[in-house]
């Protein structure tokens, strides 16, 4: 399945206009704003909203693991050959998987309306939910990033921006867009400096896996739906309480 790219650039007060109680999107092509790539950028409101794992034995497309009520899913992290999530993975209490404690990256946490980035030893609390993820990006206010492998890549990237949460995706085609080095950069650099301003953000999967799905309620933003080239383990979809 070809991923779709960005075509169109959207000024930040007119994606606000459109949207329903809750979540923020922004669209923009890379030409302008604080970064150089295709991206959506989609600002969650816990307080209006909440975040759910969905997931299917054997895997699923984003569209076919998004549920009917989502106002917006994407994709979640690591997965294994068999489609079972890599490291940890926390609903509504329940562990779907947990292998020891990581010893890298970092965690993308909620409880109630407050939501963690950072790494594990630094959560503050029990969470409702959690994805374990690598690697972090940006930790407190510092980039996490040290070194570079050089792959450009589409990206999946969840941030804390201002106390809110942010996911923001790039949406390149395969084996174009940012390596982890240079996007931690654009997202660590605060919005007056033009950046994007992240005080943390963790990578979850990307390149091929990288996918967003808009709901119903957002159908005037389906036109930038970015599919999956494939089936993945887990998604993160953010549904109306």
């Amino acid at each position: 399945m070809r991923a779709r790219c960005l075509g169109l650039w959207l000024w930040a007060s007119i994606a606000a206009a459109a949207e329903p109680s809750g979540v923020k999107v922004v669209a923009r092509d890379g030409t302008s704003g604080p970064l150089p790539w295709p991206h959506v950028e989609i600002e969650v409101d816990l307080g209006r909203t909440q975040l759910a794992v969905v997931a299917k034995v054997g895997g699923a497309t984003l569209p076919e693991l998004a549920p009917a009520a989502a106002l917006v899913t994407v994709n979640g992290g690591y997965f294994d050959e068999e489609f079972r999530p890599i490291g940890w993975l926390r609903d509504a209490s329940k562990e779907h998987r947990k292998r020891g404690k990581p010893k890298r990256g970092g965690v993308l946490a909620l409880k109630g309306e407050r939501a963690f980035v950072g790494t594990l030893g630094a959560l503050p609390y029990a969470p409702e939910m959690a994805l374990w993820s690598f690697p972090l990006l940006v930790n407190a206010g510092a980039s996490g990033m040290r070194g570079d492998d050089g792959r450009e890549a589409a990206r999946t990237v969840a941030c804390i921006r201002e106390k809110k949460l942010v996911f923001i995706l790039i949406t390149t085609e395969p084996h174009s867009g940012p390596t982890l080095f240079k996007l931690a950069d654009r997202l660590v650099l605060s919005a007056a400096k033009g950046g994007v301003g992240c005080t943390a953000a963790l990578n979850l999967d990307g390149g091929p896996s990288t996918g967003v799905v808009f709901g119903e309620a957002l159908a005037a933003w389906k036109k930038y739906d970015h599919l999956p080239m494939g089936k993945i383990a887990h998604g993160l979809a953010v549904l109306p309480k």
